[in-house]
């Protein structure tokens, strides 16, 4: 890296420390390069997209900035161009076609205004028929081949050419025609021009043949290349403000740091940079400005942001994080008041408001004060004096579970309902709050202010650090290893009322590789991907332009050194999230870290750079991983001398020009931030509500108890979204819905995120004649609205078992002959009917954890004295039968059957979907046969694991047997499946009156030669218990082999194995690290397919995690799912009959060229 040196003297280093520090500046900056590209599927052989992530990251650090796009009509107009001092041009546009004559005007004028171009390699190809822009270019594409080769510099005194070295790779071979008259060639390929510049006006044009796919792009020399056209090709006016910024040279030290992606040790970085050089480093988007808000040593280590009714900023720094964890939850981390006294847009003032604190991760204000994490504890801190320092500190609750400290509680965030909203990772919580216990771990959760209350929402996938509130009030978050944006369905009390298993949130993104501008990319696992994504922050002020508005979230990647920049789109009652090419923040400093990113009171985007050569807590390195063996710490993190705790910066984003919003709490504030602190206000102070126009003034008279019918019943009618959705939530439980909402028996809202409201208030109300048929209305007169949209048919299923009875009879005068035979079951041998020697066809039995002494066998003790599944054990025993089903994408399944328990003690028998959290409710005691069933999409999955548990999720005693289980392929079943289920649900949960009522109803019906109505009749009276026979049958022997993972090393614990030819082996694995892992066994030799072919599984994320990373192909022999942090699966398959040595590996990403063995068959 070649840079020109920075000289500063002392006294301009003490004028800059004070003075604002802003960037870009109009006589120094970073060029400013449009990378105009093509949809991938103009010519799958060219995908730019790619090519541009290439060129940014290596081109980071030599003062190029690059922006894609791809949109011809956006690119290309003069608006877009006059922020730029080049365009890059690769990609396939109208071979031989026109271009636009707009869009050629604006592109021509902008070079010979003074604007360089540089088309690469297919950009020749492009537009054909326009002369203006074939002169422009310098020639056409007419034909190629293939081959590798070396283009020939023909001239080396150019300054683009000048002591270039070259390179050898494949690439294809252009022959090109129309050459122009014009152009000063630099390199040929047997005798043809290959590479050119030639000048037009003011501007300067740059092409080059080379750039095929990555065997080109990827060459350091293509990049060295690349760089000097641009500087070449961007003008001496532009290449003047580069050299006067200064870029700063790139100083190395030593260190010893894990190095997981080319699993070697990391032995030089660059020193850290002053925030004056640092932030020459970096980037965001053009006309917007990067500016210094405060840093060391006046802040250090910061970790979260908050703002007070003031606008005053509040930042929580922990110099204990990760490992220095104290007794008694007191230690060295504060929380300071930072402000700009004097309006330049840089911190003057710091006030620390607590101290002695011990790894606060987050706070929030409320009540006056200022609640934040301590340690294992929540705290309300507060100022009574008014000298800005917390003399009051009482602790609200305790609980929070200190294990791993990046595990534990953060984001804290005032909801719009007036609680207080949190995320939580593996760690947990555990404690007391409001009178009761609580206990869990990876989700979502909220507590009331004064701690009277606490719900615990929906689950995570993974560890999660970042949740965001759209100004309707849509709960987003983001999670760590390859989920950073998820989405909340609706609260779990919803499911659990009406007997469904709630899944965890549902993923909103597809986890696409990032987009940084620094090659030193260190990360443990999902390389290059959202391996730590934190914050979910969405832009909820009217700063920014327009396309920002309550549609894009920012999400921070530190081992990227970036803050993604993620667009949002509805998809029936859910989300997608699509990652954009261009960040709002990135930076070539090896050193910055940003965790935190928030809308600020002035409406400008506040980033918080943890500025740490170390963004890695854990696993615990070793020399087989990473080329370093290092110990874990008190906080589970690896030890390490590096962790800086001397640094730290917060940065503010925004439009160049823009001004501040106004800082003041009103309702009618155009930045959410302010509407939040009216809406606080109003409630802790008890203002009254005269009017009520938005979400927050209704939510202020909730919380201050104004809130009345008359009220409601205005929001309901509102044609604000938010409104109405905030009074659905709030609806009275009379009839009101069903009059303003249903009409001529037909539910008439179509939303479907309102819709998804209105159901769960439907679910709310007495049981009523008129919901149960609007629902059979629905469902009747588009089910793919309500069967394809996997929240949507959760919210239908608790809102029609609550009008049970109304919805079965009403679909008696609906339903269409073909669908009474109710769903398909697609399940093998779920009556357990087919015996292969001593074990049932298509079951195995499998142990998650605790005893493996549990006893499995298929008896004839069943529903009618026929062939069943039974598992007993008098040691608590995590384990089950399981069967592997084929089946469709994206597809509605109802997984159920039979289950009867004797004395079981423990989390209980349930049936379950492997690794995805669907599971029908659990059986406890003594109990006979009853039914139970689960509904849920099947997603990206073509394969599934399902589960006859015993003890799911904890661990029991005792016996269970499972009998007539069923999946059930419902999305072709029509109405018919669902009312079925809505039947099977009432036959279990409904009063003796209620049930004998429509039983009485169905038999009529049955009496006339309705055969549906017989089907249902059956289907309600057999949830009764049957008798049964007892004749129990032990299963067969097999042999065991135990593995583990080693804690934070990213290893199994045993290297090789040994099991005879032939024979079934259970192998137990038990997963103790804190990351995910799985083992799949394959034939000898296979090590490199298996573990390239998960690899490739990554370009498709989604199903890629659904299949647990497990490939689909000939080497492999078995494999577990994916197996979570805690806990244990156990794998039974027949070893071959060949002797050899067989690969064992985990294929999570980035695992199995280091977590590996040999299972030895002699």
């Amino acid at each position: 890296m070649k840079h020109t040196p920075l000289i500063l003297t002392i006294a301009l280093a003490v004028a800059a420390f004070a003075a604002p520090l802003i960037s870009p500046r109009e006589d120094a900056r970073r060029l400013e390069v449009l990378f105009f590209g093509a949809p991938t599927k103009n010519h799958p052989g060219h995908d730019p997209i790619t090519r541009y992530r290439v060129l940014k990251k290596h081109l980071g650090d030599d003062g190029i900035n690059l922006t894609y796009l791809e949109e011809p009509s956006e690119a290309l107009h003069p608006r877009t161009l006059a922020q730029f001092d080049a365009v890059l041009m690769y990609g396939n546009w109208a071979q031989r076609g026109p271009m636009p004559p707009a869009q050629e005007k604006a592109l021509v004028d902008f070079v010979e205004n003074g604007g360089g171009f540089l088309p690469i390699h297919s950009a020749s190809a492009c537009y054909g028929k326009s002369e203006a822009f074939v002169k422009l270019v310098g020639g056409v594409f007419k034909s190629h081949g293939g081959a590798e080769f070396s283009p020939q510099t023909t001239n080396s005194t150019h300054e683009v050419t000048r002591g270039y070295e070259g390179f050898t790779a494949w690439d294809e071979t252009y022959v090109h025609e129309r050459h122009a008259s014009d152009r000063t060639i630099l390199q040929e390929r047997d005798g043809e021009p290959w590479t050119w510049i030639r000048t037009q006006g003011r501007g300067r044009v740059f092409y080059t043949a080379s750039g095929h796919d990555h065997r080109v792009w990827d060459q350091p020399n293509f990049h060295d290349l690349l760089k000097r056209a641009v500087y070449w090709a961007v003008g001496d006016e532009a290449r003047g403000k580069l050299a006067a910024l200064k870029l700063p040279e790139f100083e190395m030290i030593d260190v010893q740091l894990p190095g997981y992606i080319k699993r070697k040790l990391v032995t030089k970085v660059p020193k850290p940079f002053s925030p004056e050089e640092s932030i020459k480093l970096a980037q965001v988007p053009p006309g917007f400005e990067l500016s210094l808000f405060a840093s060391e040593p006046d802040i250090v280590n910061p970790i979260y942001i908050a703002w007070d009714h003031k606008g005053r900023a509040f930042v929580v720094e922990t110099i204990d994080y990760p490992n220095n964890l104290q007794a008694g939850n007191v230690g060295n981390d504060r929380i300071k008041i930072c402000e700009d006294t004097d309006g330049d847009g840089r911190a003057d003032k710091f006030t620390v408001f607590a101290d002695k604190l011990s790894i606060p991760t987050t706070m929030v204000f409320a009540n006056g004060g200022v609640i934040c994490t301590n340690g294992s504890d929540v705290l309300f801190l507060k100022d009574t004096d008014g000298d800005d320092v917390a003399d009051l500190r009482k602790v609200l609750f305790t609980g929070i579970r200190t294990g791993d400290t990046h595990a534990g509680t953060s984001n804290f965030r005032y909801g719009v309902d007036n609680w207080i909203w949190a995320t939580t990772g593996y760690s947990g919580f555990g404690g007391e709050v409001g009178g009761k216990t609580h206990g869990f771990g990876t989700g979502v959760f909220r507590f009331k202010p004064d701690a009277s209350a606490m719900e615990f929402l929906q689950n995570t996938t993974n560890n999660t650090w970042g949740l965001g509130f759209s100004e309707e009030f849509d709960i987003h978050g983001s999670t760590a290893n390859a989920n950073p944006s998820f989405y909340l369905t609706f609260p779990r009390r919803h499911y659990e009322q009406a007997g469904l298993s709630q899944p965890r949130t549902p993923r909103a993104d597809d986890n696409p590789l990032f987009f940084p501008s620094s090659t030193d990319i260190r990360q443990v696992d999902a390389h290059h991907r959202y391996t730590a994504a934190a914050g979910h922050a969405f832009y909820t002020s009217r700063r920014f332009p327009e396309i920002y508005w309550n549609n894009m979230a920012f999400i921070c990647a530190p081992t990227g050194k970036l803050v993604g920049q993620w667009a949002r789109h509805a998809k029936g009652a859910g989300f997608e999230l699509q990652q954009q090419p261009n960040n709002i923040y990135n930076s070539a400093d090896a050193w910055s870290g940003p965790v935190c990113a928030e809308v600020g009171p002035d409406g400008a985007l506040w980033i918080c750079d943890w500025y740490n050569i170390v963004i890695q807590h854990n696993p615990t390195p070793n020399k087989g991983s990473s080329g370093l063996d290092a110990k874990r710490g008190k906080g589970n993190a690896y030890v390490t001398p590096h962790r800086d705790k001397q640094h730290g910066r917060i940065y503010r984003v925004y439009p160049k020009g823009s001004s501040n919003d106004p800082y003041k709490a009103d309702f009618a504030s155009s930045n959410m931030f302010w509407r939040m602190e009216a809406q606080r206000a109003a409630v802790e102070k008890g203002t009254s509500i005269e009017n009520v126009s938005n979400i927050h003034e209704f939510y202020a008279k909730a919380g201050n108890g104004s809130l009345d019918l008359e009220t409601i019943k205005a929001a309901l009618s509102s044609k604000n979204a938010g409104l109405r959705r905030a009074a659905l939530r709030n609806a009275p439980l009379d009839d009101t819905l069903a009059k303003m909402f249903i009409s001529n028996g037909k539910i008439t809202i179509r939303e479907p995120r309102v819709l998804l409201d209105l159901l769960l208030a439907f679910a709310s109300v007495g049981n009523s004649d008129s919901i149960g048929t609007a629902l059979v209305g629905l469902i009747s007169a588009d089910p793919a609205v309500i069967m394809n949209d996997p929240v949507l048919h959760d919210a239908f299923q608790v809102a029609a078992r609550r009008h049970g009875g109304s919805f079965v009879k009403s679909a008696l005068d609906t339903i269409r002959p073909k669908e009474t035979k109710g769903p398909r079951d697609v399940l093998h041998n779920g009556d357990i009917e087919t015996i292969q020697g001593d074990q049932p066809d298509g079951w195995e039995p499998r142990f998650h954890g605790g005893s493996r002494n549990a006893a499995f066998s298929a008896v004839k003790e069943g529903r009618k004295g026929s062939m069943c599944l039974k598992v007993t054990s008098d040691q608590s025993s995590d384990s089950g039968w399981a069967a592997t089903i084929k089946v469709k994408r994206n597809t509605r399944y109802r997984l159920g059957g039979w289950i009867r328990t004797e004395n079981v003690k423990g989390s209980g028998s349930m049936f379950n979907v492997h690794g995805v959290g669907h599971k029908t409710k659990a059986v406890r005691g003594t109990t006979g046969w009853t039914e139970y069933s689960v509904d849920f999409d099947s997603g990206s999955a073509t394969e599934i694991i399902i589960h006859a548990l015993y003890g799911g999720y904890g661990g029991q005693t005792g016996t269970a047997w499972y009998d007539d289980i069923y999946l059930q392929e419902t999305s072709e079943s029509g109405l018919g499946g669902t009312v079925l289920s809505i039947a099977s649900y009432f036959g279990k949960n409904a009063s003796g009156t209620a049930k004998t009522t429509l039983i009485r109803h169905l038999d009529e019906r049955a009496q006339k030669g309705d055969q549906f109505a017989q089907v249902l009749k059956k289907s309600i009276e057999s949830q009764e218990a049957d008798k049964q026979s007892q004749d129990p049958r032990q299963g067969t022997e097999t042999i065991t082999v135990v593995l583990k993972s080693v804690r934070e090393q990213m290893l199994f614990d045993r290297k090789v194995f040994d099991a005879p030819p032939g024979k079934r082996i259970r192998l137990i694995f038990e997963n103790t690290d804190s990351m995910p892992h799985n083992i799949v066994i394959g034939k000898p030799g296979s090590l490199e397919k298996i573990g390239t072919a998960a690899d490739q599984m990554l370009a498709d994320h989604p199903t890629a995690v659904k299949l647990g990373y497990v490939p689909d192909i000939p080497e492999v022999i078995a494999a577990t799912g994916l197996v979570f942090p805690g806990e244990t699966e156990a794998l039974e398959f027949i070893s071959p009959d060949q002797p050899g040595q067989y690969d064992f590996v985990c294929t999570f990403p980035g695992h199995w060229r280091i977590m590996k063995g040999v299972m030895r068959v002699k």
